[in-house]
């Protein structure tokens, strides 16, 4: 019997559902994806792999390449952007204090620090750091077109990658900038996509409103979208001739 096997290398984005939802309402884009298939197909294996975590950016994916490609898929699926691309009202080395789950003495200061202090007039604090991203577009090129190199040289994987949702009105409110950046850093992965012969899955369907209502992360109408137009493009990719 033979197996489709899809691996996910992304961010938040890949995992959340958002308004947070109940089972069975809460399923991201890789689940249903695999249900798709597998209903259309029932005669053979699929497997979807999400490897996808909280505030992944570029450089972490970077560090984890080994284990995406002993994962061996058939197809990868690049979802990685927002997190590098996003303003920030603190640079990464604070983000990485309040989120490391080691208790350390001065944790509980930068916590406090960030949430009396700097939360509340966060767009300010983003204004003062000169609209920042955790990484720059420079670096952000040069390590994402990496990635796609090593995952073509290690593995026969056809790579599909997906853009930035666009930012709306309440994120661009909250950290000023990111609309713009979140339109450089597309323009980034579509040109890198066109050179490394990868697929550019486009979803202009997409509104924020419906499908992406927090600025960031899918609904579940966002996700049905997103596991339609990855299943359509792999009805047409890939053969499933035993």
């Amino acid at each position: 019997m033979k197996k489709l096997r899809i691996s996910i290398i992304g961010n938040s984005v890949a995992i959340r559902n958002r308004p947070p939802q109940k089972s069975p309402d809460n399923k991201n884009y890789g689940l249903l994806l695999e249900e798709f298939l597998q209903n259309q197909h029932p005669d053979q294996i699929v497997m979807v792999n999400n490897m996808g975590f909280s505030r992944a950016t570029i450089i972490n994916v970077i560090q984890n390449y080994d284990e995406y490609i002993a994962s061996m898929p058939d197809y990868f699926i690049i979802n990685i952007g927002v997190s590098d691309a996003t303003t920030r009202e603190i640079p990464y080395w604070f983000a990485e204090i309040l989120n490391n789950p080691k208790q350390s003495w001065y944790k509980p200061l930068f916590s406090a620090f960030h949430h009396y202090c700097i939360k509340p007039h966060r767009s300010c604090f983003v204004k003062l750091r000169g609209k920042q991203s955790w990484i720059t577009k420079k670096r952000f090129r040069k390590y994402y077109k990496e990635l796609i190199l090593l995952l073509q040289k290690e593995t026969n994987a056809r790579i599909i990658v997906i853009p930035i949702n666009l930012a709306n009105d309440r994120i661009e409110r909250i950290v000023p900038g990111s609309k713009e950046n979140y339109n450089q850093y597309n323009r980034i992965i579509k040109s890198i996509a066109n050179e490394s012969d990868c697929i550019y899955l486009k979803l202009d369907e997409l509104n924020s409103k419906e499908h992406y209502p927090d600025g960031i992360h899918y609904s579940l109408e966002g996700n049905k979208l997103v596991a339609k137009k990855l299943f359509d493009l792999l009805e047409r990719d890939y053969n499933y001739a035993e």
